[in-house]
């Protein structure tokens, strides 16, 4: 799937550099980070080439603006849910749509994580990020990083895992592996 359109009333009130990263990120999606470049970027966004270059320095560099946003807006959606009854249900499917949504660039963050130091510094800081935001729920005190640490990966993982299709094949369909990551998010927010 596609990462979700913007309509043009959003894309009015973006900045020059909020539609290349817009633009990028789409990029990103569709063609990877290795299948695309920052000539290409401007142009889908509707600027000249050098444009790019006074706004972002590489492409990597607008591939971590991308990713940021990216964090940014799941944990606003998980945000806005997180006082649900059904709170764990909600955020899992956020995560797992979010997933969905942006799979060919989650493989790219993986991939390229691997191979530039600013990419795999960017996925540790968020990680660090999302720890510290699940350490001050009250339900966390006296949990160690290491249990918490745990369950933030499990959840990543799961939800690569639902995403790229590797548990159909192990027999887990579709509502159990939803209810398998809402079990992880339930263990990491203190809901279960």
């Amino acid at each position: 799937m596609d990462a979700p359109a913007r309509n043009n009333d959003d894309m009015e009130s973006l900045t020059t550099r909020d539609k290349l990263v817009a633009a990028a990120a789409r990029e990103f999606n569709e063609k990877g980070y290795l299948g695309t470049d920052s000539n290409r970027i401007a142009r889908l966004a509707g600027f000249a080439p050098q444009t790019f270059y006074r706004h972002f320095k590489d492409k990597t560099e607008i591939f971590l603006a991308a990713y940021r946003k990216w964090v940014s807006e799941e944990y606003a959606a998980m945000d806005a849910v997180a006082a649900r009854e059904d709170a764990d249900l909600a955020i899992a499917d956020i995560i797992l749509e979010h997933h969905r949504d942006w799979q060919v660039f989650r493989k790219s963050l993986r991939l390229m994580a691997d191979r530039d130091e600013r990419i795999a510094q960017a996925r540790h800081e968020s990680f660090l990020w999302k720890l510290k935001r699940v350490k001050k729920l009250p339900s966390n005190a006296g949990r160690s990083d290491a249990a918490l640490i745990t369950e933030l990966l499990a959840i990543e993982r799961l939800a690569d895992a639902v995403t790229d299709g590797e548990l159909a094949p192990l027999g887990v369909d579709a509502q159990a592996a939803r209810v398998m990551v809402a079990d992880a998010v339930a263990k990491v927010c203190g809901m279960g």
